[in-house]
């Protein structure tokens, strides 16, 4: 380890700690944002499993198009 420290190369997380440090700044991002609101509502997330599921399936119908607007019907 001190021997790929000195080479200058990155150690890869495994894919539990890449996944909680990524909940973990999420965490982070969620407490600055209901510390910062101003005169503005947080609309996402929400309480409501209703709104929850809507906005679910916007962002994945987003994300959808996204992946096939940037690489093309080709690819899948």
């Amino acid at each position: 380890m001190q021997k790929r420290m000195l080479t200058g190369k990155k150690v890869k997380l495994t894919p539990e700690e890449r996944e909680a440090k990524i909940e973990e700044k999420n965490e982070e991002r969620e407490l600055f944002e209901k510390d910062n609101l101003g005169k503005y509502k947080m609309i996402y997330p929400c309480e409501s499993l209703d709104k929850m599921y809507n906005y679910g399936e916007l962002l994945k119908t987003a994300k959808e198009n996204w992946e096939e607007f940037t690489t093309g019907k080709r690819r899948k």
